[in-house]
């Protein structure tokens, strides 16, 4: 091989790589603007929280379904899922086909929640993320504790 050769091929690679190097540095350029404009113009912020006028009602919140319960149902009109409203907070149910609830995830005031339920309607996984600490719980079909994170 001859040394032109070599330095011909080391000077297209060289301007490869700047070729590169600029498309990569006008795309890296393009998505920081488009990313800017979108902070600016407050599309990143989440929606505001209804803050009244219910379904069909007059003010910021009109529009909005409100409830204290929603249920989904299957096509045969079985609950499947259940979000309430209890004296504690916000829960929600997953169930199986026969009604049982198979999971639950809820927020309290002392922190959150989510309960994993055998077909019996036994407790078999616990995490729980409350402000002192969190901790993961595994049981038996009886309901006996069988692990622990508690210390």
């Amino acid at each position: 091989m001859s040394t032109n050769s070599v330095e011909e091929r080391l000077c297209a690679l060289e301007r490869q790589q700047r070729s590169w190097r600029a498309f990569g540095t006008g795309v890296g350029l393009g998505l920081g603007a488009a990313a800017l404009t979108w902070v600016s113009l407050g599309m990143a912020r989440p929606p505001p929280a209804p803050t009244g006028g219910g379904c069909g009602g007059a003010g910021p919140g009109a529009g909005a379904l409100v409830a204290e319960e929603f249920r989904l149902v299957d096509a045969a009109g079985r609950t499947r899922a259940a979000l309430r409203l209890t004296e504690n907070g916000p829960d929600l149910f997953m169930l199986d086909d026969k009604g049982q609830a198979r999971m639950e995830l809820f927020l309290a005031g002392w922190g959150a929640g989510l309960n994993l339920y055998d077909s019996a309607g036994a407790v078999r996984a616990r995490a729980h993320a409350p402000d002192l600490g969190p901790s993961v719980d595994l049981f038996d079909a009886s309901g006996k504790p069988t692990w622990s994170s508690a210390k």
